[in-house]
C-alpha cells in the first residue's frame, strides 16, 4: 500500500513547530506504518485478483458465457411402420446396446400378415380375371355395335332408295299409264261414236239392220263408261294414291332413320357400360394391387433396422402392472416408438442464459465450447437456436434455453458431459477498460472505488461491452485513474 505524498507533506508542515523529540516519535510511527503497509501490499499481491488497478486501454473479446450439458442435436426414433395393425414383438435388441447402421434391432410376428398376403393375392388374381373379362366384353361389344350400326345404316339406305324409286319411278309411271289409258279410252270412244253415226246413215239407207245399229250404240255406251272409269282412276291416283305413296315413303325413311339413330344410341350406351365396367375393374384391380403392396410393405416392416450407428435406448409403455420398458412379447401399435438412437455425430451444448445476456446474442454467432472433462480442449461452434419462451426463473432472473451446435463433434466425448460456452459478441480493440472484479453495479449504474485524500468514494461510469474479465469504459473514468477493490481498507 502506498502513502499519499500530498497528505504526508501536509502533516509534516503542520508539525514543524513541534519539538525534535516529538518529531522523532512521529517519524518512528510513520516508519512503522510504512513497513506495515508494505507487508499488507505484498500479501495482497499474492492474491489471484489485484486489489487496485491503474486504468488503461485494453483489447479483448466481448463474450456471453453460459454453462450447459452436452446433448445430441437429434434423437432418431425407431417406430413400428406396420400400418393399421398391432403386432407382437418377437425380437428386440438389448437396451443400451451399441448398434451399427443397418443392423436389425427389432422383429415382429409375421403369421397374420402372411395369411393376409395369401388372401389379398387371391383377391388380386380375381380382380385381374374380372378386368380381362371386361376388356374382352368391350371388344365384343364394339364389334357388335359396329355390325348393328352398319346394318341399320344399310336399312336406311334401302329405305331412301325405295322412297326415291316410288316417288321418282313407279308413281310417275303409274300416273303416266293412267293418263294414257284415259286418252286411249277417249280415242276409242270417238271412234265408236263415228261408227255409230255411220250405222245411223246406213240404217236409213237400209243397208244395216236396227239390231246392228243398237250394237254400235251399246259399244259407244260402254266406251263412255270406260272413259269415265279411267278418268276416275286417274283422279283417285292424284287425290289419294299419290299422297298415300308420298306419306308411306316419308314414314319408311323416318322409321329407317329413327332405327339407325336408336341403334347408334344403344350401341353407345352398351359401349359406355362396357367401358365403365373396365374402369371399375381397373379400380378394383388397383385396390387389390395396393392391398398386396401394403401387405408386402408390412411384412418388410416386421424387421426394423438401425438408421444410424449409436446406442439403443428402449422406450416405456403403460401396462397393467405399471409403466415398464418395451420387451419381447409386447403388442405394438402402428406408429408407436419402440426405442431411440441419439445421433452423436452432431452434438450441441444445451445452455440456459439470463435474459440480460440473451438480448445481446442472435443465431449464427460464433462460440467456443469447453468441457469440464477436457478443460484444455476448445471446440468451435455457433448459436443454432434461441428459445423464445422462458425456460426457468429464479430470484427474479429469467433464463432462456440456448443451443450451441459444435462444428465438428469430437469422438472422445460422451452425451451428458458438462461444460461452458463462450459466445463471441464483438471484439473491443484498444478501448479504455477496467477489470470487472473491481466494479460494482447498483440500480442500473456501474461504478468503481477511487480515493480522494485517502478516503474511498464511488466513481460512477458509463459501461460498454464486457466479458468475464473486462468492462469497456465509455465515459466517467479517465486513463491512469487508480481504482480499488471494495475489500481495500
Amino acid at each position: 500500500m502506498s502513502i499519499n505524498p500530498d497528505l504526508l507533506n501536509t502533516i509534516t508542515g503542520r508539525l514543524l513547530p513541534i519539538k525534535k523529540v516529538t518529531l522523532g516519535l512521529i517519524a518512528f510511527a510513520l516508519l512503522l506504518l510504512t513497513i506495515f503497509g508494505f507487508s499488507i501490499s505484498n500479501s495482497s499481491d499474492s492474491n489471484d485478483l489485484e486489489m487496485e488497478h491503474k486504468v488503461t486501454y485494453q483489447t479483448f473479446p466481448s463474450l456471453v458465457q453460459a454453462r450447459g450439458e452436452l446433448q445430441p442435436a437429434r434423437v432418431i426414433p425407431i417406430k413400428s411402420n406396420i400400418s393399421n395393425a398391432r403386432t407382437k414383438l418377437t425380437f428386440l435388441v438389448a437396451d443400451g446396446s451399441s448398434v451399427e447402421k443397418g443392423e436389425v434391432v427389432a422383429q415382429f410376428d409375421k403369421t397374420a400378415l402372411l395369411e393376409e398376403l395369401s388372401a389379398v393375392e387371391q383377391g388380386l388374381s380375381d380382380a385381374e380375371a374380372t378386368l380381362s373379362l371386361a376388356e374382352r366384353s368391350l371388344s365384343i361389344q364394339l364389334e357388335e355395335s359396329e355390325k348393328s350400326a352398319d346394318s341399320a345404316k344399310k336399312t336406311l339406305e334401302v329405305a331412301e332408295l325405295k322412297a326415291k324409286e316410288l316417288l321418282e319411278g313407279a308413281s310417275i309411271l303409274k300416273r303416266k299409264k293412267l293418263g294414257l289409258e284415259v286418252k286411249q279410252a277417249q280415242r276409242e270412244l270417238e271412234i265408236a261414236k263415228l261408227e255409230l253415226d255411220d250405222f245411223n246413215v246406213l240404217l236409213k239407207l237400209g243397208h244395216v239392220s236396227n239390231r246392228e245399229k243398237e250394237k254400235a250404240a251399246d259399244k259407244v255406251q260402254k266406251l263412255v263408261e270406260q272413259e269415265e272409269l279411267k278418268q276416275q282412276e286417274l283422279e283417285n291416283f292424284r287425290l289419294f294414291e299419290w299422297p298415300k305413296m308420298k306419306r308411306e315413303v316419308e314414314i319408311l325413311k323416318e322409321s329407317a332413320a329413327t332405327e339407325y339413330r336408336r341403334t347408334l344410341r344403344v350401341s353407345q350406351i352398351q359401349i359406355q357400360n362396357s367401358r365403365n365396367a373396365i374402369v371399375k375393374a381397373k379400380r378394383d384391380h388397383q385396390r387389390a394391387l395396393n392391398r398386396v403392396s401394403k401387405t408386402k410393405q408390412n411384412l418388410l416392416a416386421c424387421e426394423l433396422t438401425a438408421p444410424i450407428s449409436g446406442t439403443v435406448i428402449h422406450k416405456t409403455i403403460s401396462k397393467a402392472e405399471g409403466v415398464q420398458k418395451i420387451q419381447v412379447g409386447d403388442n405394438i401399435w402402428s406408429g408407436q416408438t419402440l426405442m431411440d438412437i441419439p445421433d452423436t455425430n452432431q452434438l450441441i451444448l444445451n445452455t440456459q442464459i439470463r435474459e440480460f445476456d440473451v438480448a445481446k446474442i442472435n443465431t449464427n454467432l460464433k462460440a467456443k465450447v469447453y468441457l469440464d472433462a477436457y478443460s484444455n480442449a476448445a471446440y468451435t461452434g455457433r448459436v443454432s437456436r434461441i428459445n423464445k419462451v422462458v425456460s426457468s426463473g429464479e430470484n427474479g432472473v429469467n433464463r432462456f434455453n440456448v443451443e450451441i451446435t459444435i462444428d465438428k463433434s469430437p469422438t472422445n466425448v460422451h452425451v451428458g458431459m458438462s461444460g461452458r460456452a463462450d459466445i463471441m459478441i464483438k471484439e473491443v480493440n484498444n478501448k479504455l477498460s477496467v477489470p470487472i472484479h473491481l466494479t460494482d453495479y447498483d440500480n442500473g449504474t456501474y461504478y468503481v472505488w477511487v480515493k480522494d485524500f485517502g478516503q474511498r468514494k464511488k466513481q460512477s461510469f458509463r459501461a460498454g461491452v464486457s466479458n468475464h474479465q473486462w468492462i469497456e469504459v465509455l465515459d466517467g473514468i479517465e486513463e491512469d485513474t487508480v481504482i480499488y477493490s471494495t475489500r481495500t481498507n
